[in-house]
């Protein structure tokens, strides 16, 4: 049963549920979840659309995202949960992938997307064709940066380096 409740006529008309029936939603805990899954992906969208991410890119962001059953928020944030950076990887690797039917397309644009640095989102598409067997799209050698990274030679510097 709906109970009507009319404000201000002239604007809207707005059909509310009557008490009992709000209360079923607010303690169902399907509900709740739905509306919390709801919520975050919204905080996901507004996230991404701030930093000027167009509908298309988007579009294929918010379906790696359902896909890894990561949420938005997650892949848009700074996060180095295994999930995340594998579908924000793979959203890398697809909108980059797009790039013949947009030259405009750059890793500084996509960094600034998804709120990374040009090399990151480099190393980021690299590791996605190279665990998945996909088709090479960026000349970045992940397996000589994992050694370099490995070696400690992107941290360690020489005393000619430090004198400088």
């Amino acid at each position: 049963m709906y109970a009507v409740s009319v404000k201000n006529v002239e604007r809207n008309i707005r059909v509310e549920p009557s008490g009992a029936e709000r209360w079923a939603r607010i303690l169902d805990p399907v509900t709740r979840h739905q509306d919390a899954a709801k919520e975050m992906e919204r905080q996901g969208i507004a996230m991404f659309r701030a930093r000027g991410t167009p509908q298309w890119a988007l579009d294929i962001v918010i379906a790696c995202a359902r896909r890894r059953n990561v949420a938005l928020p997650i892949i848009a944030q700074d996060r180095r949960f295994r999930d995340a950076v594998q579908a924000r990887n793979e959203a890398m690797y697809l909108i980059y992938s797009q790039r013949r039917t947009n030259p405009n397309l750059s890793c500084p644009r996509l960094g600034k997307w998804f709120g990374r640095d040009h090399t990151s989102v480099l190393h980021g598409i690299a590791s996605h064709q190279e665990a998945n067997g996909l088709t090479r799209i960026v000349g970045y050698n992940i397996v000589s940066s994992r050694k370099r990274n490995a070696n400690g030679m992107s941290v360690k510097r020489t005393s000619a380096q430090e004198e400088r």
